[in-house]
């Protein structure tokens, strides 16, 4: 693996859930670096990069102006307005000759990027954490180095960039949150975790943590991470629902998945509410706590977990296990269902090689790290 990777592997966040995903596949796109033919339309990925620069340009000059609690609803349109409008000047220049079709598409995500932006400004207009970073770079010319992983084959360097930075700060401690803008489907899923995907947001937590007082000017402590539904996805609405029906699914929608600090105050001072708040990814169900939250100890434990599990996926690429290992969570969920290289590993032949992975719910996922910890 010398001659593709050399000692030092440049790591990514989609490359690190190639390989959880499937060893095969990450080798052929990673190693390889074969690629399927795709033809060019305004896709997921297209969107998803016309709406995070929406969102990016659009809180940074709402800060600039004093923040969200600064800036009415009209105004806070108005400058996503704007900033959408220069995208399209700037990366669609040849709009108009794209056909009607591209020109339905693009509208339809228009609208569903203003209805996120107007989102988000209302969860932001009465928190107390408050964005002081977008498109946080960790890179070895970024606002922050990238993050390094040494193993006894060699080392990792993860670079990427988180979407948010928020900052909640009080006389005696800072706690921080990291926000991710996500226009897939892609959730929070502690099955993911255990088998290795979807760690983007938490290595980048645990390493801002560390460097955190370098960019800030004093030490920060991890509030949680955040994922934030980035376009609109209603389900289905029953012909003979009402205005009642369709706001309760849009409030279902809304809702921010991942992973909180399990301290009162902190939560309050993201969401204040006397109950289960809006937009946090949990309930108060006859006073208790429940939900997607995390205690201090437990966070610690997490953070040991992760990089161990990226310690050893990268010691196991510069070894060169590429055999396929695809990870199947059901008839509807497997990694070879859209896989584009089906044809190249045969499939049907590696059955016996899938991974079985069943669905964890938190007080079982936190019961593994244990167990795990303990059997090292």
């Amino acid at each position: 693996m010398r001659g593709l990777y050399g000692t030092e592997i440049a790591l990514s966040a989609s490359r690190i859930d190639r390989f959880a995903s499937c060893r095969y596949a990450f080798f052929l796109y990673d190693g390889l670096r074969l690629r399927p033919w795709k033809q060019a339309r305004f896709d997921a990925p297209v969107f998803g990069t016309f709406v995070h620069f929406v969102l990016e340009h659009t809180v940074r000059e709402v800060m600039e102006r004093g923040g969200f609690a600064a800036v009415s609803e009209q105004a806070l349109m108005e400058i996503a307005g704007r900033h959408a409008e220069h995208y399209t000047k700037t990366y669609l220049p040849d709009f108009e000759k794209r056909g009607e079709r591209f020109a339905y598409l693009f509208a339809r995500n228009m609208r569903e990027a203003m209805a996120v932006v107007r989102d988000v400004g209302a969860e932001l207009r009465v928190s107390a954490f408050r964005p002081c970073d977008e498109e946080l770079s960790f890179a070895p010319d970024g606002a922050l180095p990238p993050v390094r992983v040494r193993t006894a084959q060699g080392d990792g360097v993860i670079s990427g960039f988180v979407d948010r930075v928020d900052l909640y700060e009080t006389e005696k401690t800072a706690y921080f949150r990291v926000v991710d803008y996500k226009t897939g489907r892609k959730d929070f899923d502690y099955a993911d975790i255990l088998c290795g995907e979807g760690l983007q947001m938490l290595i980048y937590l645990f390493a801002l943590q560390k460097n955190g007082e370098q960019r800030y000017g004093r030490k920060i402590f991890p509030a949680g991470v955040l994922y934030v539904p980035a376009r609109e996805d209603m389900e289905r609405i029953d012909p003979g629902g009402g205005p009642e029906e369709l706001e309760a699914l849009r409030a279902k929608h809304r809702r921010r998945k991942g992973l909180v600090l399990r301290d009162e105050a902190v939560l309050q001072a993201m969401e204040p509410s006397e109950g289960t708040p809006q937009y946090l990814p949990y309930q108060v169900k006859k006073g208790e706590l429940t939900g997607d939250l995390a205690g201090r100890e437990q966070l610690e434990q997490l953070e040991r977990f992760v990089m161990r599990s990226v310690q050893e996926m990268t010691g196991q690429m510069l070894t060169g296990r590429l055999e396929p290992n695809p990870i199947l969570r059901g008839p509807m969920h497997s990694s070879c269902m859209y896989c584009d290289f089906a044809q190249a590993c045969h499939r049907d032949s590696c059955k016996h090689a899938n991974r079985y992975i069943a669905a964890v719910k938190a007080e079982k996922f936190w019961e593994e790290l244990e167990r795990r910890a303990r059997h090292g």
